[in-house]
């Protein structure tokens, strides 16, 4: 089973950095190259659920969320906080469900995020069946790459090691 964690949008600045548009296509590979496979959908965004569900019905699992989305106006940032009146307690309690089922996962999709993070930080063999959008795109965090990851990696002027598509 694939795990995808999917933000809404994620901004740099007021222009979006990604879409669905930039999941689908690796959800379709996905499908196609093993069309017994089911992909968990970790979401609160109930219209994108719908979305793919219609493009992918046999492969999508998914839960149910207690939270909604206000959707922010165009060229303004939305950063997916609680809305007023959701139970805290719920709330935190889906994070952590989503975050089992995604260690529980074959592969990960995923934008840089604590529940991605914490998902590989429970199943290590996701460090290297993940794709991290950020980095494949050119967003890494170099301040990252340079801190943790070179040391480890041997990266000394502060790029990414290359990532391996595993599915």
């Amino acid at each position: 089973m694939r795990g995808t964690d999917i933000k809404i949008r994620d901004w740099n600045g007021s222009t979006a950095l990604f879409t669905p548009r930039d999941y689908l296509p690796l959800i379709a590979t996905y499908a196609e190259k093993y069309p017994q496979a089911l992909v968990y959908l970790a979401t609160d965004d109930p219209i994108l659920l719908a979305r793919i569900q219609r493009e992918f019905p046999s492969h999508i699992l998914s839960r149910a969320r207690f939270r909604t989305i206000t959707r922010p106006a165009r060229g303004h940032m939305s950063h997916g906080h609680c809305n007023a009146g959701v139970n805290p307690y719920q709330f935190g309690l889906n994070v952590m469900v989503d975050i089992m089922l995604l260690a529980r996962c074959d592969y990960l999709l995923h934008l840089s995020s604590n529940i991605a993070e914490l998902a590989i930080y429970l199943a290590p063999h996701l460090h290297e069946r993940s794709i991290n959008l950020h980095f494949s795109a050119g967003h890494e965090s170099k301040w990252l790459w340079r801190s943790a990851h070179s040391a480890r990696q041997g990266q000394r002027d502060g790029t990414p090691p290359k990532r391996v598509h595993a599915a």
